[in-house]
């Protein structure tokens, strides 16, 4: 009996070994404590779902229940990170779309893009600009990857967004718009000396923000505060969103540094500030929403007024240039800004039917431009205008 057993072990080792794998990490994962944030991921975690037959019918209470098997797994984060490290030896440069580059950088794998989206969204662009009696300036601001090509492995195919910039601005140009000056940000970020991508994340650091402030002066007419004037702060252990979707937990932080910015008030999603941080973010995971409270439709940011300041500028933009705002307070009295994933139709209306902008600022980054479904609002805007 016992040289039966053990003969049978031998034959069908794989099959046991498998058997008791699952039967030991089911017992574990039925004892564990759920999680319900992972830091790794930067995302709450699906809870177990609670069991209705119709929600069984339609088949959606089998996939939460699947998820929250996935999410509540046990040392998920470790398995993560085994599997992560696997791919290291294997001399893997990429994880979840994530280019693992040189000096600890981070960057977005961009092979293609949707040409016809790119197309409407340059469209929208125009006819905005054509019903429009303000100064309208534009400017789309390269990925991390474009302008750090020397920390990028050896080989990659990512495309080459200057020359998707250039066509861009060649294309607005075509019509000659007498209201319309573009603004080349490749000029003021080829600055390699100063770090002004961040490591983990998709956007431009504070510093490189500046470099755009700064030189973007020159086409809005301002003088640029001096950085080094400007009480700073700076936020520890930053992990933005390259790290979330990499999630390669033994990644350097970043720092956040943010600056003094003088305003009376900013006001938004009807509430009333009295600054441009949100403190309580930057003690939080996702660090990077403390500049301006997050992202809102329409936020309007009253400075402490100056006779050498403009009057006003509207910013129509992504969340980009929520770490560029701080320094045009010290340039202008009012400033608006409209994201327009946030803003509904209407409220866009009635806002430049309220109000009298002089100047209007157009300001994205290339893949978010190149992707965003809400720049349609500005063709329904257009029509209003006409």
């Amino acid at each position: 009996m016992q040289v039966k057993f053990f003969y049978y072990l031998k034959k069908y080792l794989l099959l046991v070994s498998f058997s008791f794998f699952i039967l030991i990490f089911s017992f574990i994962n039925f004892f564990s404590k759920n999680k319900t944030f992972s830091e790794i991921e930067n995302r709450y975690l699906q809870q177990k779902p609670s069991f209705r037959l119709n929600k069984f019918i339609n088949n959606n209470f089998s996939e939460k229940y699947e998820k929250y098997i996935n999410d509540q797994f046990v040392f998920r984060d470790s398995w993560i990170n085994i599997k992560m490290l696997t791919e290291m030896l294997l001399l893997k440069s990429e994880n979840n779309n994530i280019i693992i580059g040189k000096n600890n950088y981070l960057f977005d794998k961009l092979i293609s893009i949707d040409q016809d989206k790119l197309n409407k969204n340059t469209d929208n662009i125009k006819k905005f600009i054509k019903n429009n009696k303000s100064k309208i300036y534009f400017s789309i601001i390269p990925s991390s990857y474009e302008i750090l090509k020397d920390k990028l492995p050896l080989g990659l195919k990512n495309i080459d967004q200057k020359i998707y910039i250039n066509k861009i601005y060649k294309n607005l140009l075509s019509k000659k718009f007498d209201n319309l000056k573009l603004i080349d940000s490749f000029e003021f970020l080829n600055n390699k000396n100063n770090k002004i991508y961040y490591f983990t994340d998709h956007h431009w650091t504070t510093t490189g923000a500046y470099y755009f402030y700064s030189g973007a002066s020159k086409y809005l007419d301002y003088d640029p505060v001096d950085i080094n004037l400007i009480k700073k702060y700076k936020i520890k252990n930053f992990y933005g969103t390259y790290y979330s979707r990499a999630k390669i937990s033994w990644k350097k932080p970043d720092d956040i540094i943010c600056y003094e910015a003088p305003i009376k008030s900013m006001v938004a999603d009807n509430k009333i500030y009295n600054n441009l941080y949100n403190i309580k973010k930057f003690k939080e995971r996702d660090k990077y929403s403390g500049f301006l409270y997050g992202n809102h439709g329409l936020c309007i940011i009253t400075s402490q007024e100056s006779k050498n300041k403009k009057d006003n500028i509207c910013i129509i933009k992504d969340s980009y240039s929520n770490s560029l705002v701080p320094f045009l307070t010290y340039n202008y009295n009012k400033i608006y800004i409209i994201d327009l994933r946030y803003i509904k139709q209407d409220d866009l209306k009635n806002f430049f039917n309220k109000n009298n902008i002089n100047n209007i600022l157009i300001i994205y980054n290339f893949i978010n431009f190149v992707s965003d479904n809400h720049i349609d609002k500005l063709e329904y805007l257009s029509k209003y205008l006409s």
